[in-house]
């Protein structure tokens, strides 16, 4: 009996156990075959409970969190990206540009008239 209360201390915890120990005798010789029996089956009972619903609790916060490690790669990587094109884009602008020439400035008073090209000789 010590080694099924010994085993559920280490899977539900030193809590658990001392909650279940109010309900029973801390003496195993002092009780009777149908007190034993019920122990046993109580610490089965939770035991079973815990090996059946931990782990699927287990996998899922796993699975949840590989997920979200998952979107956050990828959210820093578009951001990332994002960002290297905004900086390479502004460093591109200036250099186009420079590249073109200047337009001339309008005058408001006449409109902006093309020379005619010059007349061969």
């Amino acid at each position: 009996m010590l080694l099924f209360r010994s085993r559920y201390n280490d899977v539900a915890g030193s809590e658990a156990l001392a909650e279940h120990a109010k309900t029973v005798p801390a003496d195993v010789t002092t009780m009777n075959v149908r007190q034993l029996r019920a122990e046993l089956m109580t610490i089965a009972e939770h035991l079973r409970y815990l090996y059946t619903f931990i782990p699927p609790r287990k996998a899922t916060r796993n699975r949840l969190a590989t997920s979200a490690g998952i979107w956050t790669l990828i959210a820093a990587m578009m951001g990332g990206g994002v960002y290297y094109y905004t900086t390479n884009s502004a460093l591109l602008i200036p250099s186009a540009a420079a590249g073109r020439s200047q337009a001339p400035a309008m005058n408001d008073s006449a409109p902006a008239a093309s020379a005619p090209p010059p007349a061969p000789e």
